[in-house]
């Protein structure tokens, strides 16, 4: 499939510039996601991310979002798909030249090669972790040790209270 056929499988709509030119790297699809998020005074934020982000704020406030999720599909240009498995991150928000960006605190993965892949080629702050992701009709269990010190760990119970987008594939 040609570069531009392939961008068009996508729904792209919503983007606020175009697509860029290049091939796609990688792609990935999420299920079981709970996003949480808390206000964090501006000043104490800015403290926390580097200087050449530029903060994003709603309210006059910074936020922190814990993300929880099932990785499903993940594949690489020319590498078959990895299984699914759980991850955790903690972001918050910036912009940088007028462009939205998350900026991760940390990342947390089942999946080994993952979070070496990650940290080698993409400079994310990842760490292993065992998780687990259990559902039971409409509520999801979620559970996550990290691996190494800090042994930081999370258990948590939600349920969807929204309806979910559409697959974008």
């Amino acid at each position: 499939m040609a570069q531009n056929e392939e961008n068009q499988a996508w729904d792209a709509g919503h983007r606020l510039w175009p697509l860029p030119k290049l091939p796609w790297i990688m792609r990935q699809s999420w299920t079981d996601v709970l996003f949480i998020h808390y206000p964090i005074r501006i000043d104490v934020l800015r403290n926390l991310v580097p200087a050449g982000l530029q903060l994003d704020a709603y309210d006059g406030w910074g936020w922190i979002g814990l993300v929880l999720f099932n990785t499903e599909k993940v594949s690489f240009r020319g590498i078959p798909a990895f299984y699914a498995f759980p991850e955790l991150n903690i972001r918050t928000y910036v912009r940088t030249d007028g462009k939205p960006g998350v900026y991760f605190f940390s990342l947390d993965a089942m999946h080994w090669p993952t979070v070496i892949l990650g940290r080698i080629f993409c400079h994310l702050p990842y760490s292993h972790a065992n998780m687990t992701v259990r559902r039971n009709g409409e509520s999801i269990t979620f559970g996550s040790r990290r691996k190494q010190e800090p042994s930081i760990g999370l258990n948590c119970s939600y349920r969807f209270t929204s309806t979910t987008r559409p697959d974008l594939r």
